[in-house]
């Protein structure tokens, strides 16, 4: 039924308002975000697309229906040049298939990258005005909240990072389920309907965990334009969809839980904010996205895990979105007999904001991607209010057409401000120095800065961006200042210009995380590069002693030896190490080394 009717589909058939505003849309999209086609991979795409190997081969593909497509960041070195991980950091299959897709067209092109979230955010513009049109039955309002949804510079973020599609892909699944919902609920043969509504659904939520708000809202949206009856006769009258949503909801929770977690992510976090704290971190995250959405001038590029401090703590920043919380209840309520669209905007905003509020700690706290659903509920509202206040002005006998002219200034003046603020995701060393520029507590950037110039081969330049990282305070709540600094002295320790250096922070990384049987390895190389060959064995045996399963330990024993001219000690570790890893590739590695020093002494 899908099939056919997709092969009955024609544009043609679609109301020439509908295209106009379809073609309308295209074209401010195209306006706001033309200059994304111009710039280089940024942040997590770097480490996506860049050097990593994961979404080049096809043989891939079918780990996105494993575990292994979920990664454990804390395994992640980003120093490697050259690594095979998915990013996902929750379980999150359909923005990965996309991922394989766009390297099958584009490989490591970013332009096309870019190209494919521009379409991508084009087609949910058009699910906005149709979704909208659908409510209020207003193609004004229907049209200028999808343009101002389209070009808002809150949108950016989502729109230049490829790593942040799922929340593009998300949103567009979600209206989709919306949409043929509305449909479901009005057809005779619902059979086609049904299915779109669960398909989707299952996309949305697989695109991104947020998705779970879909069965409340439409639930709202059925009680309040599409069905005359109260909650419970909806609920009875369609039991059989919700049937199926609700089991839809829990396969996926035990999916997201149980048979493919992320245990990193699942484990509480010892630094995570309680009480007080993080219910004020809630309201300075409510605030920022206040700002960022009334004020789009604000809108910058966000550092990554970065959270606003909590202290100091200016009562107006707490009071603030107090305020303009208890406003909406207030407003949503006295709507709810008068206007139920303004209600619906409110309940739309709040309900999907609800999981990236705070209220669940997020190693990432605050970014401008997790509006990107909630912010139809606010273009919803801010469009009536524009529309309003243009019957205002025509009311006092203005003659121009203000009902055009103030939603079509605005739209422009979000054009200008988006194209304005692409600028700073040209590059990760344009958009480092805008968030150091605008945040300057966020120690995050220059850790960035120190690993984009480790991997450009620029040593000094990182050296100097990573000490700049320790001597700004880390204020992510959620990871613990000394796991940040041990990340920077590791880095530090490969950016070292000699072995000193390296070894300098090496012993600081091991005073961090004693535990890691790595460090001890690197800090042995260094020590072997000195031909400091007794500290190196006691660093390789320290290695042995902390992880009895690491054979690079015993193949660093062994090397040494070597190099020392201990043959007859290479050969008696070499024994223990094959008894122990017996057709292990770096023991038989070592072990032809072993046979040429072995020669070239006899």
């Amino acid at each position: 039924m899908i099939l056919r009717a997709l092969k009955n589909f024609s544009f043609t058939k679609i109301p020439f308002t509908n295209r106009l505003i379809i073609f309308l849309l295209a074209l401010f999209v195209a306006a706001a975000f033309h200059n994304c086609l111009q710039n280089d991979f940024v942040g997590d795409d770097k480490a996506l697309f860049s050097g990593n190997e994961f979404y080049k081969s096809l043989t891939n593909f079918p780990k996105i229906f494993s575990q292994d497509l979920v990664m454990n960041p804390s395994t992640y070195d980003a120093s490697q040049k050259t690594q095979s991980f998915s990013g996902c950091v929750s379980y999150r299959p359909v923005s990965a298939a996309t991922f394989f897709i766009d390297y099958a067209l584009w490989k490591n092109n970013p332009t096309g990258h870019h190209f494919s979230n521009i379409f991508l955010h084009f087609l949910t513009c058009i699910l906005v005005f149709y979704f909208i049109l659908r409510i209020s039955g207003n193609k004004k309002i229907a049209f200028w909240a999808a343009s101002f949804f389209a070009v808002h510079p809150i949108q950016s973020e989502v729109v230049n990072a490829s790593g942040y599609r799922s929340d593009i892909l998300m949103t567009m699944f979600y209206l989709c389920a919306v949409l043929a919902y509305a449909r479901f609920s009005e057809a005779k043969r619902k059979g086609l309907w049904f299915g779109l509504v669960g398909v989707s659904y299952f996309l949305a939520l697989f695109s991104k965990e947020t998705a779970v708000t879909f069965p409340f809202i439409i639930f709202i949206v059925d009680w309040f334009f599409l069905s005359a009856q109260k909650g419970r006769q909806i609920l009875g009258q369609k039991k059989g969809l919700y049937a199926v949503l609700a089991g839809i909801t829990i396969f996926y929770l035990c999916v997201y839980f149980i048979l493919i977690p992320n245990v990193f992510y699942l484990q509480p976090s010892p630094y995570a904010l309680k009480g007080l704290a993080q219910i004020v971190l809630m309201l300075k995250l409510f605030l920022q996205y206040c700002v960022a959405l009334v004020l789009p001038f604000k809108v910058s590029v966000l550092p990554p895990l970065y959270a606003p401090p909590i202290f100091p703590m200016p009562i107006w920043e707490l009071m603030v979105p107090l305020v303009v919380s208890l406003l909406s209840i207030i407003l949503a309520v006295n709507f709810f007999r008068r206007d139920k669209i303004i209600t619906f905007g409110f309940v739309w905003f709040f309900v999907n904001y609800f999981p990236a509020s705070g209220i669940f700690p997020l190693l990432n706290p605050l970014a401008f991607r997790f509006l990107y659903l909630p912010s139809i509920g606010f273009f919803l509202l801010f469009a009536i209010g524009i529309d309003h206040l243009a019957q205002w002005f025509t009311r006092r006998h203005i003659t121009l057409n203000m009902r055009l002219i103030l939603p079509g200034v605005w739209t422009g003046f979000l054009i200008i401000l988006t194209i304005a603020n692409n600028d700073f995701f040209r590059n990760n060393f344009v958009a480092c120095r805008e968030m150091i520029r605008r945040y300057p507590d966020s120690s995050r950037p220059y850790w960035i800065l120190g690993l984009d110039s480790y991997l450009a081969g620029h040593s000094p330049q990182a050296v100097k961006y990573l000490t700049q990282h320790l001597k700004v305070a880390m204020n992510n709540p959620f990871i613990s200042s000394d796991k940040e600094k041990f990340m920077t002295y590791h880095l530090l320790s490969k950016a070292a210009a000699t072995p000193d250096a390296a070894i300098g922070y090496l012993k600081k990384a091991i005073e961090l995380a004693p535990g890691f049987s790595g460090l001890y390895l690197e800090l042995s190389r260094n020590y072997l590069i000195k031909k400091d060959y007794v500290s190196a064995k006691d660093c390789a045996l320290q290695a042995m002693a902390v992880d009895s399963q690491s054979v690079l330990a015993y193949v660093f024993v062994i090397h040494i030896n070597i190099e020392a001219g201990d043959l007859p000690q290479a050969r008696t570790v070499l024994a223990k190490a094959q008894e122990k890893f017996d057709g292990d590739m770096n023991l038989k590695a070592v072990e032809n080394y072993l046979n040429q020093a072995e020669k070239k002494n006899d």
